[in-house]
């Protein structure tokens, strides 16, 4: 079966069936999970990736499950309250394929060079250079362009949230839109909590 790739971008939930979408999620789950354990990150809440050595491999998948639990209940139950049809299997989808776009914020933080221009930026902050001009204009690039990379996949994000929930609750309204992103917003802040808790 072909697929275009631009519609496949635009919305693989139209794209591929339940089945494949889950198993899709699962295996990048999988892959986030360890992704983030080597890498050294923690999935802090569902918009935050933070550096870290401090957690055991158990630790990080509780954190992520968390993430994709908290969030995919939240949605479920505004996806039931504008349609009482919504199934909770596919707003797990939508969770668990959106969260892939996650996972690449996430390597962008463990490329060497990426990494250790954070730390040289840190280490500048630290030692009283508000201003940051012992790093070199190369840097500052580089990381405005890391920044843009991040934004903009943290926009797809949202994007792909927003087009996969409104396509599975049958919701047109653009507050819809509004609504879900700000549940997004809340479910963040509970993730943070919890998991800073666990």
């Amino acid at each position: 079966m072909k697929h275009n790739i631009g519609r496949l971008f635009a919305n693989p939930f139209e794209e591929y069936s339940e089945n494949v979408l889950l198993t899709a999620g699962v295996m990048f789950f999988a892959v986030g999970g360890f992704l983030a354990y080597y890498g050294q990150f923690d999935y802090h809440g569902i918009l935050k990736v933070i550096p870290t050595n401090t957690y055991d491999l158990f630790s990080t998948f509780i954190h992520l499950l968390v993430n994709v639990l908290v969030l995919s209940l939240s949605l479920f139950s505004f996806g039931y309250f504008v349609n009482k049809k919504t199934r909770f299997i596919d707003v797990l989808n939508v969770v668990l394929i959106s969260f892939i776009v996650i996972y690449m914020i996430g390597l962008l933080s463990v490329v060497s060079f990426a990494k250790e221009l954070t730390n040289n930026i840190l280490k500048a902050i630290e030692d009283g250079d508000m201003k940051l001009s012992t790093i070199t204009p190369s840097d500052m690039f580089l990381l405005l362009f890391f920044s843009l990379i991040s934004l903009a996949l943290l926009l797809y994000f949202f994007y792909l949230i927003v087009v996969g929930l409104k396509f599975v609750i049958n919701a047109k309204k653009f507050h819809h839109g509004v609504v879900i992103v700000l549940i997004v917003l809340l479910a963040d802040v509970l993730c943070r909590f919890v998991n800073v808790k666990l």
